[in-house]
């Protein structure tokens, strides 16, 4: 069975279908030890009701993903459903309910400051782990519609919550309000084992991240007003 390296943790993988097949391509590990095998069993795509939207691909897709993040509660790790951007050596994820924006932000970003200087990192569920006090974002094949990822790791400096407005307007949360942001946009139908690890995962991140909140529209102002905030050397 093949092997992939995902947020720096091995595994196998059985691909049933292309979507997978190909999303995984440029995560291939070679000569790694597999810590555990991601595969969705026929009995379980049995039960899933297709329809012409929601193909056995998508679901697919779907269930392969909670695995991956079950195993990567347990290593420090958590998923976030964001769109996260490389920028000047930094990962700056940016997340929000469907249909707000995450992706035209970032576009946005790549339009001001230019598409070699920020790179769509993941556009949908990039990963984040710790290592002891350093933390980083990943790339990961769960990347959205369009399959737009890096495989690459880079040092996470900030998490932006948005939230659609007339005027663009940026503030640090409090530790509440950021727990309550953070655990709406990540997988929260777990069992109470898996729970106790997201909590874990999420203090962690909470205390070594600054997490903003931003009203924003679609202008280029958006961008600017966001990249002067959070990308300050002193924001920590």
């Amino acid at each position: 069975m093949p092997i992939y390296r995902v947020a720096d943790i091995a595994f196998e993988a059985n691909a049933k279908y292309s979507m997978f097949k190909k999303r995984l391509e440029k995560y291939t590990a070679q000569d790694a030890e597999p810590l555990f095998k991601i595969e969705v069993r026929d009995e379980e795509l049995q039960n899933v009701h297709v329809t012409e939207e929601f193909t056995y691909e998508i679901a697919e897709y779907m269930l392969t993903g909670k695995q991956f993040y079950m195993n990567l509660l347990k290593n420090n790790g958590i998923m976030l459903h964001a769109s996260g951007i490389k920028y000047k050596g930094g990962a700056y994820l940016f997340s929000a309910d469907s249909g707000t924006g995450k992706s035209t932000h970032t576009g946005i970003w790549q339009r001001v400051f230019g598409k070699d200087n920020v790179k769509i990192l993941n556009d949908d569920k990039p990963a984040i782990r710790f290592f002891g006090d350093e933390i980083f974002a990943y790339g990961t094949p769960w990347s959205g519609k369009y399959d737009i990822s890096l495989n690459e790791k880079v040092p996470l400096k900030a998490i932006v919550f948005l939230e659609r407005g007339a005027e663009n307007i940026i503030r640090r949360t409090n530790d509440k309000e950021a727990f309550e942001m953070f655990f709406q946009q990540t997988v929260r139908r777990i069992d109470a084992e898996y729970m106790s690890c997201l909590f874990d995962v999420m203090d962690k991140v909470l205390k070594l991240v600054p997490i903003y909140k931003m009203s924003c529209n679609m202008e280029d102002e958006a961008a600017i007003i966001a990249e002067k905030t959070i990308c300050s050397s002193d924001i920590l």
